[in-house]
């Protein structure tokens, strides 16, 4: 029904000498489509559903190569659950944990860390919807204070805000809509990660929490 997710968990395997772990898995859910993440890791997605009498579930990953130990069979993921739930588990939902259930979302790590520009795809609703993020900014020698564009493709305008050392609460309204809905997040700047992290990323998303109404 509207307002159900599909639940798919598994892990993309390390695969040194591979492109396994540097792909993306395009994910079709009905007449919905989401584009993902396939990091080396475990996943756990909750991928909205948007109704109807029978909803097929269709997985394309860009990067497979074959088992090790003499197996030869070309894989990209390992599927370990699917489960069709009629509505979503929980309103909250943990970016900071590597492999915790949590909303579709590119360009946000296992661990929340966030590239410039992300995306989250948010379940359909019949009314308007709060939208809570919880936002890391770290304190980082000579980094300055940055900046966070939070906006949705339903006309309203995005909103910035700013980000300084600590935890911020952003919070966004997202209008109704009978499809998937998708929350687009664009910060200011990135900085490199301490050593012997060398990733460049914005902030860290904590969690999202979502509350019916305006």
């Amino acid at each position: 029904p509207t307002g159900g997710c599909v639940r798919l968990r598994g892990f993309v395997p390390e695969r040194p000498g591979t492109p396994v772990g540097t792909g993306t898995l395009d994910l079709q859910v009905g007449d919905q489509k989401h584009q993902l993440p396939a990091a080396v890791g475990w996943f756990d997605w909750l991928v909205p559903t948007a109704g109807g009498s029978r909803t097929s579930l269709q997985l394309r990953f860009s990067a497979s190569a074959s088992l090790s130990g003499g197996d030869d069979r070309p894989v990209a993921a390992r599927i370990e659950l699917i489960e069709v739930l009629a509505e979503f588990p929980s309103q909250t939902f943990n970016y900071g944990t590597p492999g915790a259930a949590r909303l579709p979302a590119m360009g946000i790590d296992q661990d929340g860390w966030m590239a410039r520009t992300s995306t989250i795809d948010l379940p359909p609703s019949a009314s308007a919807t709060t939208v809570n993020l919880q936002v890391d900014y770290p304190n980082l020698p000579g980094l300055p204070a940055g900046t966070l564009q939070v906006g949705t493709a339903d006309g309203r305008p995005a909103t910035e805000h700013a980000l300084i050392p600590g935890r911020a609460s952003v919070r966004i309204v997202v209008g109704a809509s009978p499809a998937p809905r998708q929350l687009r997040l664009e910060a200011g700047g990135v900085f490199r990660l301490p050593a012997p992290d060398t990733r460049e990323r914005s902030c860290r998303l904590v969690d999202v929490h979502l509350e019916p109404g305006a």
